[in-house]
């Protein structure tokens, strides 16, 4: 779906493209490697037409926009992102308005905890893709969360060692900065960790994608 609106990939500043040298280097990444099939393949999994469809969606740490494209596309009523940095932004407005009616969608360029802060608007789908492990607390992260979640929290994030456990944990790993590549030490939270934060708040666990060669999962959590 994403080559109907290519620019939401490749102005990504993670997109890696094998025969351009100047877009992100796998040697040396710059947060995680966007590519069109992955983009492709997450987004199938994670924002189906059974999701989407007449709903409304709040997308935390929102990037450009890729995923509120895809969920207009896939036929969400409408779309909210909440995006901190102002390069991301622009690209994401400049995008939204070339393919989509202002009325389907509003990106806000401010942080999520003064989001949180100045909003308790609750969405159908709350989507916080990539950016669980910016958080240092992250229980109060997911009951924030949570408290705007009508249907649907979808989290996207790092996993812990070892990845088969049953056992709550929540750690540092390093990763590497999006825009600079330098790295950095990030406090990442397994799914049972997760699960011990939403199932007590009413939500049950409706699909789970596992990563393993980027350490990295999917949950859709349903209310």
């Amino acid at each position: 779906m994403f080559d109907k609106f290519i620019e939401f990939i490749t102005e990504d500043t993670r997109f890696h493209d094998p025969n351009d040298p100047t877009t992100n280097s796998k040697d040396k990444p710059r947060g995680q490697l966007i590519t069109l099939e992955k983009s492709q393949d997450k987004h199938s999994k994670m924002l189906t037409v059974e999701i989407c469809e007449n709903n409304s969606i709040l997308d935390l740490g929102s990037c450009i926009s890729a995923s509120g494209a895809w969920a207009i596309e896939q036929g969400a009523m409408s779309y909210t992102g909440i995006e901190k940095s102002k390069h991301n932004y622009d690209i994401a407005v400049k995008n939204l308005k070339k393919y989509f009616s202002p009325s389907m969608w509003t990106v806000h360029n401010t942080s999520i905890m003064e989001w949180f802060f100045d909003n308790q608007q609750s969405y159908d789908i709350v989507l916080a893709g990539g950016i669980l492990y910016s958080h240092e607390d992250q229980i109060y992260f997911l009951k924030e969360c949570a408290k705007r979640t009508k249907k649907y929290l979808i989290i996207e994030s790092f996993d812990v060692y070892p990845f088969d456990t049953d056992i709550p944990m929540s750690m540092y790993k390093p990763i590497n900065l999006m825009f600079s590549g330098k790295p950095a030490m990030i406090r990442c939270s397994n799914i049972p960790f997760i699960d011990m934060v939403l199932s007590p708040l009413g939500f049950k666990l409706k699909t789970k994608i596992l990563y393993p060669k980027s350490h990295r999962f999917m949950v859709v959590y349903q209310l």
